[in-house]
């Protein structure tokens, strides 16, 4: 059960890291993008970031679920 939490919440680690980093480098690219692209751009990659921490929350609740006496 150990391994199930283990890996789980190292791929939540890295989602969120790579997530960030990939949201952070995109919006700040130098580009020719116009005012409203660049809010469509950020309304689309913006769920990307949710992405580690709710893997981390189910991990959490798979945890607590899986080891409750």
């Amino acid at each position: 059960m150990l391994a199930v939490t283990v890996t789980g919440a190292l791929g939540a680690l890295a989602c969120t890291v790579h997530g960030v980093a990939f949201v952070w480098t995109t919006l700040r690219a130098d580009m020719a993008i116009t005012l409203w692209g660049e809010w469509v751009m950020t309304v689309c990659y913006l769920p990307v970031v949710a992405w580690g921490p709710l893997l981390a929350a189910v991990t959490v609740h798979h945890h607590r679920r899986r080891t409750r006496g």
